[in-house]
């Protein structure tokens, strides 16, 4: 999941944090491509931060891509 640090338009948050996670999933199944179909990405945009901060610190925090692991 991607997330942004709110600064931006809630719309341009999101569709930043869908880029971010996109592009760490492209790195993974370069990596891995035996994940492919198995890794899905949603962005969050500012409406799921991971720091509630608005320092420097917490701002950095929330540009982040956060892995979560479902077993089937």
């Amino acid at each position: 999941m991607g997330h942004s640090a709110g600064k931006a338009h809630d719309e341009t948050a999101l569709r930043l944090s869908q880029a971010r996670a996109e592009m760490i999933r492209s790195l993974v199944l370069a990596a891995r491509p035996s994940l492919k179909g198995r890794l899905l990405t949603r962005g969050a945009g500012s409406l799921e931060p991971v720091s509630s901060g608005s320092g420097p610190e917490s701002e950095a925090g929330n540009r982040s891509v956060t892995f979560r692991a479902v077993f089937r």
